[in-house]
């Protein structure tokens, strides 16, 4: 079936799933996906990245799937936390599938099933030439974590000039997929690295649902790394607009203090002792950030040089086994 001439469906659909010791929240979710893909056109299969759990996985299912085609584990060499479980599993599809999209959820169900059909929908009216994500409309956290998450935003936009508005939840068309397996960034952040790449991409409001079971295994270590993650994808554009800000500063501070020598000797008002101190002052500490942030230009013109991790070139080292759990 060709998805361009008909918006219900896509032919071969994979659905990724990066998972950390939260099984008993991923076997919900698979019985919720089989029952809500149902009504899909083509077939759809999962793929589970383990990424380096301490508990063992399922060797089955406690229901045999009527819709799924295939659920296949890789398991990795190590812990490497979920954006770059995503990496992980995006490259294995690529090398080892054959399919229209791609489809990226969490496993503890804060992604609902039944928001498949809308991404699939929308990224087939889209005659598959756009990744889709879900723009979270609503979120279901705490007030600590809804301050800190406001407050997250608010630095990243001033540091890159994008907002933050997305999650994983995504579909990702495979001719997408083919260009993101030359895009290092998605080392670091998945969604991040697809807009500092400037892949065709829409925005889809759904809320976010709620955990299945348990807890979320991301501390506040992990969210305030996950942060930094997304930001440094964007290290050349915050290593600029840092530096315009240090700059500006040292201006106004140049500006002052020539004003205060200007006053002292041309004019015959009087300048407390201690303005001129406070410039001084001023001026040295404005200068060191100058040159901070001078080195941190200078060590991002440096890094354009390197090229770190390729999806298409080194997924491979980081894959231990595939187990196959259903087929």
């Amino acid at each position: 079936m060709d998805c361009t001439n008909n918006p219900s469906g896509i032919q071969n659909l994979i659905i990724c799933i990066p998972v950390y010791n939260d099984w008993e929240s991923l076997m919900v979710l698979v019985e919720n996906l089989d029952l809500e893909i149902g009504t899909l056109d083509g077939s759809v299969s999962i793929l589970i990245v383990d990424d380096g759990s301490t508990e063992n996985p399922p060797d089955n299912l406690s229901i045999v799937p009527s819709h799924i085609e295939k659920i296949e584990i890789i398991q990795l060499r190590r812990n490497l936390g979920h954006q770059r479980a995503i990496a992980m599993g995006l490259s294995y599809i690529y090398a080892n599938y054959e399919c229209q999209a791609v489809l990226i959820m969490d496993g503890d169900g804060e992604d609902d099933p039944k928001d498949v059909h809308t991404l699939v929908d929308r990224c087939c009216r889209r005659k598959l030439r756009k990744i889709i994500f879900a723009k979270r409309s609503k979120r279901s956290d705490g007030l600590i974590f809804k301050l800190g998450y406001i407050s997250y935003k608010i630095v990243h936009y001033l540091l890159t000039g994008i907002k933050v508005e997305v999650g994983n939840f995504s579909i990702i068309p495979y001719q997408m997929l083919t260009r993101l397996m030359g895009v290092s960034e998605i080392w670091n952040h998945y969604a991040a690295s697809v807009f500092h790449a400037r892949l065709p991409l829409e925005m889809v409001p759904i809320p976010r649902g709620e955990r299945i079971a348990g807890k979320s295994r991301m501390n506040y270590t992990s969210l305030i790394v996950h942060g930094m993650s997304a930001i440094s994808v964007f290290g050349e554009t915050v290593a600029v607009r840092l530096l315009c800000v240090v700059s500006l500063l040292m201006l106004f501070t140049i500006g002052g203090l020539f004003t205060s020598v200007l006053i002292r000797f041309f004019t015959d008002l009087a300048i407390p002792g201690w303005a001129t101190n406070l410039t001084g002052i001023l001026g040295i500490v404005m200068l060191n950030l100058l040159l901070l942030a001078i080195f941190s230009v200078l060590m991002m013109l440096n890094s354009r040089d390197r090229l770190s991790f390729l999806p298409i070139r080194d997924w491979q080292y980081f894959i231990e086994k595939t187990i196959t759990i259903y087929d």
